[in-house]
């Protein structure tokens, strides 16, 4: 089993829309004004990625620390 984890210093999500996270189109800045840009797809690409390969996965966030996006890959059965 191999477990990794990103860490997210300063770039916390509020709690309320961490059950969204993983939603396709979701984006946690609604407004146009923040300079980034983006379709909200990344995150539903990845959660169909490691639900494919079967892999847990998880996202925290803390106020003021960040916000930890992790995933777990199982052992291989040769």
């Amino acid at each position: 089993m191999m477990h990794l984890e990103s860490i997210y210093l300063k770039k916390d999500i509020p709690e309320d829309n961490l059950p969204y996270i993983w939603e396709r189109f979701y984006k946690v800045d609604k407004s146009r004004k923040s300079g980034r840009s983006g379709a909200g797809l990344g995150m539903a690409i990845v959660r169909e990625i490691f639900e494919l390969h079967h892999y847990t996965y998880g996202i925290e966030s803390q106020r003021d620390i960040g916000t930890r996006v992790w995933f777990t890959i199982p052992k291989q059965v040769t």
